[in-house]
C-alpha cells in the first residue's frame, strides 16, 4: 500500500507540477504579449511627455499674459487719473486766465473818463466799461495754475510713454 500510496503521491506531484508549468508557460506568453507592447508604451509615454511640457509651457505663458493684463490695466487707469488732472488744472489754469484778464480789463476803465482815449483801443466813448469781478485773481496766481498744468502735463506725457515702451 505504501507503494500505491507513493504512487499516488508522486501522480498527484506530478499533475500539480504540470499545472504550475502550464500557469507559468500561460504567464510567459501574457508577459511576451506586453514585452511586445512595450516599444508602444515607451513611444506613448514619451509622446504624453511632450504634451505635458506644452501644457506646462502653456500654463506659464497664461500667467505672463495674466500678469501683463493686470499691469497693462494698472497702467491705463494710471493715466487715466492724470489725463483727468491734467484737463482739472487746465481748466483752472484757463478760468484763472480768463478772470485776470477781465479783472485787468476792468481796472482800466475804472481810470476811463467820458471823451478821454481808452489806453487800450483809443475810443473816447465808453458805453459799456469793463468792471472788475469780485474774485479777483493775481497774476501770481494765474503763473501757479499755469505751473501745476505743466507739471501734470509733463507727468502725464512722461507715464504715456512709459506706458507705450512696457508694451
Amino acid at each position: 500500500q505504501s507503494t500505491e500510496r507513493r504512487f499516488r503521491q508522486q501522480t498527484q506531484l506530478l499533475t500539480d507540477t504540470e499545472e504550475k508549468i502550464a500557469a507559468l508557460e500561460k504567464e510567459t506568453q501574457e508577459l511576451e504579449r506586453e514585452a511586445a507592447n512595450l516599444p508602444e508604451l515607451v513611444q506613448q509615454d514619451k509622446e504624453l511627455a511632450g504634451k505635458l511640457s506644452l501644457l506646462q509651457e502653456m500654463v506659464q505663458t497664461e500667467k505672463r499674459w495674466q500678469k501683463s493684463e493686470i499691469q497693462r490695466e494698472k497702467g491705463q487707469q494710471k493715466l487715466r487719473v492724470l489725463l483727468e488732472d491734467y484737463q482739472k488744472k487746465s481748466q483752472e489754469h484757463d478760468r484763472s486766465y480768463q478772470m485776470f484778464i477781465e479783472d485787468q480789463a476792468g481796472f482800466l476803465a475804472q481810470n476811463l473818463a467820458e471823451g478821454e482815449p481808452c489806453p487800450v483801443c483809443g475810443s473816447r466813448e465808453h458805453p459799456h466799461k469793463a468792471a472788475c469781478s469780485k474774485e479777483a485773481v493775481s497774476r501770481q496766481q494765474v503763473e501757479e495754475a499755469k505751473l501745476a498744468r505743466e507739471q501734470a502735463d509733463e507727468a502725464l506725457i512722461e507715464d504715456t510713454i512709459r506706458y507705450v515702451e512696457a508694451q
